[in-house]
């Protein structure tokens, strides 16, 4: 399939390989899609599985996905041919499909899940590398928007095939999903008889390994904020999968489930390609300001709001943020990682954001399954905030001045405690004498955490190293509460606030102290 009659003549046709990837990408995507738009509400509805599991199942998928990307290309290199391994991505997808109508349980779904998402993660960066490989260098830009654009048309197909089918089948979940099995298999004979290596000059060479220790203490201050920016922005952007729970909460009808995705995708595909042209004139940074404060005001509705409207205004607005963020990280990255070392800092920011996702849609389901879904999106748009503020910079005086402030807080808190004991804690019982020695001995290591991070505000610039060591215990200590709300239940609002605090708030430090004071 070259190029249309209209190309002018001194422009080259894009290659038939790149139609080919473009088609399979909008196959695999229908199969795909027909599925996830489904997949929550099959594990609630039919398989009795928590909100939580669905959390677990899609952060373990994603992530699989994300950490399998780390390592493909340099598998694809070293071999030195793309086709097998974009030929078993695509396999391992449509081998997946059949599992999900069968599965008789949460951990069936898991395992079919893993399966597709360490396909998606296999053939996603050999397929680009082909894409690069076959087209030349002046219609590149066209090659990659032609595979993006049929990958976008089969997002959109999917759930409106998904919805044509469940009212065909009475909700009849299964039946959808053996129907998925078709546009999958159309997908891997692409791949087999339409997809063709590129004659590469550097086939059998020596590739360099994504992800290399010895880089990572060479990679500079700016890619570090980076990163950090992006481990708190995957915390606010979870799984998709919860939207679905919450517009069939709201009264979406069942066959209409997949109609969030479709809405999500149509606002998604309309803005992205103005949000490029603002990026050019307003620059990245800003770009992602403006992406979070669609994703914080998406929160803010899907989580106060009432009704389908305000849901589907709120879905609307995720799929703005997605339009204006998408791929802005993997542009700051690539702006603050030297050229040399680029391969080693993608490796490792895609590692970041995969443990990441893994670990905000666990969260993002048990806040759920706990306190309701007003919990899952009120915390999203909380870290969406943090986010932002990262992006932020902070003046040093004034970073030495919260800094110093954080301290005190922390020695009145702890001095509260010595002089009270369990009874500073808002809404606590009476305790033993026990309980009561442990809580004062405790206090007065807080205060002295307290008064060390006064120290350090002192001179940012010699303590960098002491900060750092006192932020990573304060972090510790926001996972030890995640520990007591899985084994024993969730506290009052007031610690809920608290453990936020705790995980998110050592981060952001980190990031304006990173900026404001870079390593030699």
């Amino acid at each position: 399939m070259p190029s249309g009659p209209d190309t002018p003549p001194d422009r080259p046709g894009i290659p038939r390989t790149v139609w080919a990837l473009g088609l399979v990408s909008l196959f695999m995507d229908i199969s795909s899609e027909m599925i996830h738009a489904l997949l929550p509400l099959f594990l609630t509805m039919t398989l009795g599985a928590s909100v939580a599991m669905v959390g677990m199942i899609d952060g373990l998928a994603e992530a699989t996905a994300a950490i399998s990307k780390v390592f493909s290309g340099y598998v694809s290199d070293r071999i030195g041919r793309r086709k097998p391994l974009i030929l078993l991505g695509y396999g391992l997808g449509a081998v997946s499909k059949p599992l999900f109508a069968v599965a008789a349980g949460a951990i069936p779904i898991l395992g079919a899940r893993f399966i597709d998402r360490v396909g998606k993660g296999l053939r996603g960066a050999p397929r680009d590398a082909l894409v690069a490989d076959v087209t030349p260098e002046a219609i590149r830009g066209r090659a990659y928007g032609l595979r993006q654009s049929l990958d976008t048309i089969g997002a959109f197909v999917g759930p409106i095939v998904a919805m044509g089918l469940m009212v065909l089948y009475a909700n009849d979940f299964r039946s959808v999903f053996w129907w998925a099995i078709v546009p999958g298999a159309i997908a891997v004979l692409l791949v087999l008889f339409g997809v063709e290596d590129a004659d590469r000059q550097d086939a059998g060479k020596a590739a360099r390994l994504p992800l290399r220790l010895a880089d990572l203490k060479a990679l500079p201050a700016g890619f570090w904020a980076v990163t950090a920016i992006g481990v708190v922005f995957t915390m606010a952007r979870f799984s998709e999968a919860f939207l679905v729970l919450k517009a069939n909460a709201d009264g979406l009808p069942l066959a209409l489930a997949p109609l969030v995705l479709v809405v999500m995708n149509i606002v998604y595909s309309a803005g992205a390609y103005p949000a490029g042209a603002l990026a050019d004139k307003i620059g990245a940074q800003r770009l992602l300001l403006l992406g979070l404060a669609c994703l914080i005001g998406a929160d803010l509705i899907l989580g106060l709001g009432t009704g389908l409207v305000a849901c589907f205004a709120g879905i609307a607005l995720w799929g703005a943020h997605m339009a204006l963020s998408q791929g802005l990280l993997a542009q700051m990255v690539a702006a603050q990682a030297p050229t040399e070392m680029r391969g080693s800092a993608f490796g490792l920011f895609n590692l970041a954001s995969g443990v990441t996702l893994l670990v905000a849609s666990v969260l993002a389901g048990a806040l759920w399954y706990r306190m309701g879904s007003a919990a899952t999106f009120l915390t999203g748009a909380g870290f969406a905030l943090i986010a932002g503020l990262g992006v932020i910079r902070i003046p040093p005086r004034l970073l030495s001045a919260f800094i110093a402030t954080f301290g005190l807080v922390c020695c009145a808190i702890a001095t509260a405690h010595i002089v009270l004991g369990p009874a500073s804690i808002p809404g606590s019982v009476p305790v033993n004498a026990t309980m009561d020695s442990e809580d004062r001995f405790y206090a007065t290591l807080f205060l002295g955490f307290g008064i060390a991070l006064m120290w350090c505000s002192r001179n940012l610039i010699a303590r960098q190293r002491e900060l750092g060591f006192l932020l990573a215990i304060f972090f510790v200590g926001g996972l030890a509460r995640l520990v007591s709300i899985a084994v024993v239940g969730a506290p009052n609002g007031l610690f809920q606030f608290l453990t936020m605090v705790e995980l998110v708030l050592p981060g952001l430090i980190w990031v304006w102290l990173r900026a404001v004071n870079p390593p030699a």
